[in-house]
């Protein structure tokens, strides 16, 4: 699962999911930030559930970092308790494990 998963709202009222990736080989780098990447393509899915579970919006991108803008929450009805959720994508092995976190919007 991607690593340091973190949401925070910004002063447009837009909102930043962030993430730092892990490599599935060998390595540990805690201490210095991002491990090499070994994958051929770097890819993402991120669901955003709203309060009950429902999935809101399912995006797949190919950096670690999203805005999920005003737009977005107001199209996808996104208000109180949301839950991210971050899966880092192999071309090996598909979808990993979802890094998760709550997140009162």
């Amino acid at each position: 699962a991607p690593a340091r998963l973190a949401v925070e709202r910004l002063s447009t009222g837009d909102i930043r999911i962030s993430w730092f990736r892990r490599a599935r080989g060998d390595v540990d780098v805690w201490a210095t930030g991002e491990g090499p990447f070994d994958e051929p393509t770097e890819s993402y899915e991120i669901g955003i559930r709203g309060a009950q579970g429902a999935l809101l919006r399912q995006i797949q991108i190919s950096t670690s970092s999203l805005i999920y803008s005003v737009a977005q929450q107001l199209e996808d009805g996104a208000s109180g308790t949301m839950t991210v959720e971050a899966s880092q994508i192999s071309s090996n092995v598909g979808a990993g494990r979802a890094a998760k976190v709550a997140f009162n919007g």
